[in-house]
């Protein structure tokens, strides 16, 4: 018998001895693996994609940006992030250097961008763009914060956020809004004017003033989610995610921050009495010096109306390497990265423990614990369907990496009739060793693009479950293990990044 007939043998007995009494109660972004998707032509797995923020369009295209220096480039996936090209520019200058480009999508469909800018002797600033057709053109929109005057005092990192009354708000990192060498969450609220085409931004507040262990207040990279109505009734529950400081005798180190307000967070008075405040994530690690380890570059999201997920950058892995934390003020460039998440658990006060999303483990990561993919930072996240997840990681060098969960059940109904059965297994086998897919519809339950044994083994551990998760967990079925064991070889090895990391 060859090797192809005892697979469908084994397959078969697989099908026959399945149960109808397993389903599981994670989440598929809840899985401890996410796959990196490669593109369609099957190769490198590390390539050009937006970083951090990245929205749909009614046409369901996806659109993200990043920063080269001398533009904010837009680039835009009609595959659900298998494939991305780029697409006219947001933005351009020889004269300014960019950084830290979002993208929001407000309620009638147009698109903002917002993005920080650097002159040599002017100073930051944070200006907007604006598209009312897809991306397809932009046009300037507004300052949200004019020249510093100085490169010594920063503004940047802004990210919006349009409240369910129509009220669009922006926060950003604020050196000018501080003082002493703090820098605070500032936020304004932005008003279009018809004539000018412009928004105005007015109404300055800031989100938080109290410093955690001793230290300046030091809190930046804000995302920011609507938890929907406040106690009152009257008006949004915003959360404000953010990295911040604390220190262990008088050593900084990053930490995870959390600020809730009620009333929309309209007027200062919403922020000076917060509903929460609290350290999200902070590594419990140090090394044998008492430094402690690092958690910094958060990115939050609100999944299907639920949770809220936070995933970040951490360093806590360099202790079972006896290294040392990295510094909170080095470079990004150079800082040890795993990524890790939290969510919120019965409420949207208690946070879970961590699990790992990307780092050492992961069989795609190449490099060590000091080398090569362990170089990177701001993972950004989207909402794909619900509790369907994408995830970008900037490696740098012009280099990302787009990863997906598992898909669980939902994804092994490759015909959409609701039920994980013998027809999907069919549709497993035609599709077997295809590549650059972009649907589950030929067998790619994990949605990384190809078609192999992995989504075999998704099809059996869910074989005779309906489409929809239930609230058991699932043991793992004995003959996924013998078919694996017969199938060596079957599945296609990954090919690795041809750059050097």
């Amino acid at each position: 018998m060859n090797r192809f007939d005892l697979v469908s043998v084994l397959l078969a007995l697989a099908l026959a001895s399945a149960t109808e009494q397993r389903a599981k109660a994670e989440a598929p972004w809840q899985s401890s693996y996410w796959t990196v998707t490669s593109p369609s032509s099957g190769q490198t797995i590390q390539r050009a994609a937006p970083i951090r923020n990245l929205i749909r369009t009614d046409d369901g295209l996806l659109l993200g940006t990043r920063s080269n220096g001398s533009a904010i480039e837009l680039w835009q996936s009609d595959n659900n992030g298998v494939d991305w090209r780029r697409m006219n520019d947001v933005a351009q200058s020889a004269v300014v250097n960019y950084g830290d480009p979002t993208l929001y999508r407000l309620a009638n469909g147009a698109l903002i961008a917002g993005y920080r800018e650097r002159h040599p002797t002017l100073g930051w600033s944070v200006r907007v763009s604006r598209s009312l057709d897809n991306g397809v053109t932009w046009s300037f929109a507004g300052t949200v914060h004019d020249w510093t005057g100085t490169t010594t005092e920063f503004v940047g990192a802004p990210q919006f956020l349009e409240l369910s009354d129509g009220t669009l708000q922006v926060y950003y990192d604020s050196e000018p809004a501080a003082s002493g060498g703090s820098q605070y969450i500032a936020l304004k609220t932005g008003a279009f004017d018809g004539s000018s085409q412009l928004y105005n931004w007015s109404h300055l507040r800031t989100v938080n003033h109290a410093g955690v262990g001793g230290t300046l207040v030091r809190d930046g990279l804000a995302t920011v989610v609507n938890l929907g109505s406040d106690p009152a009734g009257q008006s949004d529950r915003i959360m404000v995610v953010t990295e911040g400081v604390s220190s262990v005798g008088g050593v900084p180190f990053n930490i995870i921050r959390a600020f809730q307000a009620g009333g929309g967070g309209a007027d200062q008075n919403d922020w000076d009495n917060p509903l929460d405040a609290r350290i999200v994530y902070q590594s419990r690690r140090a090394d044998g010096d008492g430094l402690r380890y690092n958690a910094y570059a958060p990115y939050a999201i609100r999944i299907n109306d639920g949770p809220v997920l936070v995933a970040f950058s951490t360093d806590e892995f360099l202790e079972d390497f006896g290294v040392s934390p990295d510094a909170s003020s080095d470079p990004v460039a150079t800082r040890h990265s795993e990524i890790k998440w939290v969510q919120t658990t019965s409420d949207f006060e208690h946070w879970s423990t961590p699990q790992t999303l990307w780092g050492l483990d992961h069989p795609d990561f190449d490099g060590s614990f000091d080398s090569g993919d362990i170089f990177n930072y701001q993972i950004g996240l989207i909402e794909l369907a619900p509790n369907d997840l994408l995830a970008t990681l900037d490696l740098f060098g012009g280099r990302q990496l787009v990863l997906r969960p598992i898909l669980g059940e939902r994804a092994a109904d490759f015909d959409q009739n609701g039920l994980i059965d013998g027809l999907d297994l069919l549709r497993w086998q035609q599709g077997r060793g295809l590549v650059g897919q972009t649907s589950t519809a030929t067998g790619d339950a994990t949605g990384e693009g190809i078609v192999d044994l992995r989504d075999y083994l998704i099809w059996a551990n869910d074989f005779g479950l309906a489409a929809t998760p239930s609230t058991a967990v699932p043991e793992p079925l004995t003959w996924q293990l013998v078919v694996a064991s017969a199938a060596t070889g079957l599945g296609r090895r990954r090919r690795r990044c041809d750059v050097a990391g």
